[in-house]
């Protein structure tokens, strides 16, 4: 039987990868707080030795608040870079159309980034297509997998949830996999623990089979 993931590493996981990932989370303040505090470095440095260079490494603080922030968070962050810049202009007298035009291509960045996350993070939070659904058929337990929220369950778990899934008793799900059906209720009962929820209607929620 596989091991579980340890919730923390389930959550970094899904935190690294996902569209805002960070919105609403714990940590959410302290990284708007670290783009804010990036952003006035790179004014600070950027007033004490003009340089081009150096302006446009406001994008990296400024599009990692767009990827995994909320979007009143990442909306101040995005503020404060205007800001930045706006500032760098009056500041740069010679330099002004390069820093014009490295504003312009980072607000742009920002823009498409931010539709980007917005839109990524719509579409892995509705229910799948028919194509995910295809796969669940061939593949009963990558079709919950496919699903967030599992990464805490066992193999086994994933099996008897999937399967729990589609209505069968836990009678038929032991005889499938060749288990009591005291241990399939066993399964269930951590699976609807891990993922938050009380019922089996609550797992055909979450993997989205047709029957």
């Amino acid at each position: 039987m596989a091991k579980a993931r340890s919730p923390v590493h389930a959550r970094r996981s899904a935190l690294l990868v996902r569209p805002c990932g960070l919105a609403g989370s714990e940590v959410e303040m302290a990284m708007a707080s670290a783009c804010a505090g990036a952003l006035g470095a790179v004014l600070l440095v950027e007033i004490a030795t003009p340089n081009d260079v150096v302006a446009s490494t406001a994008f990296l603080p400024l599009v990692a608040a767009m990827w995994t922030l909320s979007r009143r968070l990442a909306q101040v962050v995005a503020l404060e870079a205007a800001l930045v810049f706006a500032l760098i202009l009056v500041s740069e007298v010679g330099n002004r159309p390069t820093v014009a035009l490295i504003g312009a291509v980072g607000l742009v960045i920002a823009v498409v980034v931010r539709i980007y996350a917005t839109m990524l993070a719509r579409l892995l939070a509705a229910p799948r297509n028919g194509a995910d659904e295809v796969l669940g058929d061939r593949w009963p337990a990558l079709d919950l997998q496919l699903s967030g929220g599992v990464d805490a369950l066992t193999r086994r778990e994933v099996e008897v949830a999937t399967i729990a899934s589609r209505g069968y008793t836990a009678a038929e799900i032991g005889a499938q996999l060749h288990i009591s059906e005291r241990t399939v209720e066993s399964h269930l009962a951590h699976a609807y623990t891990k993922l938050a929820i009380h019922s089996r209607s609550g797992l055909r929620h979450i993997s989205r089979f047709s029957h």
